[in-house]
């Protein structure tokens, strides 16, 4: 399922570049490039710091139980997910304003 909202892939390998310290190997990644079992650096603590850089970027809430191993399956998968929790975070917000 592909979500319609601005986060790209760029974004999101940049972020997870930057998280992790990986300098610069993320370039090389494409959409199904495995994460989790494939990048070392990401591990159960990384992960956290990895969600706290995408809720600062994008102004999303993910909460510590939202999500499991299939989010960080591949790059594509975790930008998707991010995008769900976008739109979530964007309509809750606009059903509390009213």
């Amino acid at each position: 399922m592909v979500y319609e909202t601005t986060i790209t892939i760029e974004q999101i390998k940049s972020i997870l570049d930057e998280a992790l310290f990986l300098n610069g190997r993320t370039k090389l990644w494409r959409n199904q490039t495995r994460l989790f079992g494939n990048v070392p650096e990401l591990d159960a603590m990384t992960v956290v710091t990895v969600l706290l850089a995408i809720e600062n970027k994008f102004d999303v809430f993910i909460g510590v139980d939202d999500f499991n191993s299939e989010v960080f399956e591949t790059v594509e998968s975790f930008r998707n997910y991010i995008c769900q929790k976008q739109l979530e975070t964007n309509y809750l917000s606009f059903v509390v304003k009213k």
